[in-house]
């Protein structure tokens, strides 16, 4: 349980922005979770709000990370605070309550000026560079790797011996320490290898819908638990979370190898 604030200091001008994360590890029906806690903030007014989860697996472990993010506006200058928040939940296997509490979070709001204005024009224009500059370089990016995919399709015919090759490019980015461009190549190319070898169609599917459409046509257990663990690796990625590790991904290539060695 974590309450956040996008930034602290703002003027009367600005949109404080708050997150209220609950985070389930395990059994969901485990724990009983009572009402998320109200959010009121002195000196500032409610806008609206907004809310999100996303489930994620790690060694096994699933999680389940809900998002509640509330949007206000200051109603005058001065010094106030986020109060500190408590959520309560019950352990469903034994009974027991546990209180869990936010800690206070102080924030200052400055009266709107000319040079505030300049600063924040400044600080929006080098946002907007950044995100036009990032966006260039995936686009840029995905252009290479279609390139590549095409170069693979040109000279390898079966689903095992493309993959082989993929597989060989993702080692590659990982000595050269990027992993999370190998993780996303890697994804996409199991997905490739399982809807050319097996005539089905993943992109785009939900989780469930996935792993039936992969269990009607007879796509083994072990390949269909790792393009779901890449899927929900790279949804990590799409959400800000970090990529996997590299022993995790030499891991994985090295299982995947093995599978198309049987298949």
């Amino acid at each position: 349980f974590n309450v956040s604030a996008l930034k602290t200091d703002l003027t009367t001008d600005d949109t404080l922005v708050v997150e209220l994360r609950v985070i389930i590890r395990g059994n969901e029906s485990d724990i009983d979770i009572a009402e998320i806690p109200t959010l009121r903030i002195r000196g500032f007014d409610l806008i609206s709000t907004g809310s999100s989860s996303m489930r994620s697996l790690n060694n096994d472990l699933s999680a389940l990370t809900k998002t509640t993010t509330y949007y206000f506006r200051p109603t005058a200058a001065g010094s106030f605070s986020i109060p500190t928040l408590t959520l309560d939940y019950v352990d469903t296997r034994t009974g027991a309550i546990t209180t869990l509490g936010s800690a206070s979070i102080p924030l200052i709001v400055s009266a709107e000026g000319s040079g505030q204005v300049s600063v924040e024009s400044m600080l929006l224009l080098i946002i907007i560079i950044i995100m036009v500059v990032t966006i260039a370089t995936v686009v840029f990016a995905r252009m290479k790797r279609g390139r590549a995919a095409r170069k693979i399709d040109d000279t390898v015919t079966s689903p095992e011996e493309k993959l082989k090759t993929v597989l060989d490019l993702v080692e590659v980015k990982l000595a050269h320490g990027r992993i999370a461009d190998g993780q996303t190549m890697l994804t996409e190319a199991i997905e490739q290898y399982i809807e050319s070898k097996y005539s089905i169609r993943l992109s785009g599917l939900e989780r469930e819908s996935c792993c039936k459409a992969m269990g009607d046509v007879g796509v083994p257990n072990i390949l269909m638990d790792k393009y779901i663990q890449l899927i929900e690796w790279v949804q990590g990625l799409r959400f800000g979370g970090m990529p996997a590790s590299e022993p995790e991904i030499e891991a994985m290539l090295a299982s995947l190898r093995q599978v198309v060695e049987h298949h």
